[in-house]
């Protein structure tokens, strides 16, 4: 029975391994644009100018947003929200970085440009183009099916046990 208990117990730690990493600081929004996972992601396109960027921290923490070569030190509120808005971005393609709770957001953002629907490959002969890959995680799938798999193991092993006394 001890060794059942223990395959169980080492079964469900070893889930946590699957879960995946949460974010301490994130960006919620670009502008009026939600950033739905807290993470920009590699590119952000933003059709004004000036966006106005928020998102979270851990309450009172130093927050840095550094654009392009210019760094803004800011500080998140009781609640942890944090705001910054820029008043010299102008059209073009801007590095940003946003730093804090030891953890660094980078992506390009893209000022006065929208989201182009394609993008375009060439090599000396041909030209083509290509439809920009859609993304997702598997690690929500992989905790299912993990969690799932320990349950079932677990409940035959607990059920083939208590059915031996």
């Amino acid at each position: 029975m001890k060794k059942y208990a223990t395959f169980i117990l080492f079964s469900i730690f070893s889930l946590f391994f699957f879960v995946p990493a949460t974010l301490a600081i994130t960006v919620d929004t670009i502008g009026s644009s939600q950033v739905t996972t807290g993470n920009p992601g590699t590119d952000w396109y933003y059709t004004s100018q000036n966006p106005l960027l928020t998102g979270t921290a851990t309450a009172g923490s130093s927050v840095s947003i550094k654009i392009d070569e210019t760094t803004y030190p800011i500080t998140a509120d009781s609640s942890g929200n944090w705001t910054y808005a820029p008043t010299t971005l102008t059209t073009g393609d801007r590095t940003v970085a946003v730093t804090g709770d030891g953890q660094t957001l980078s992506f390009t953002m893209h000022i006065g440009q929208s989201v182009p629907s394609t993008t375009s490959t060439s090599t000396s002969t041909v030209s083509a183009q290509q439809t920009l890959p859609v993304t997702g995680a598997i690690e929500n799938t992989l905790l299912l099916l993990g969690s799932g798999t320990v349950l079932i193991l677990g409940g035959w092993k607990l059920s083939s046990a208590l059915n031996k006394n």
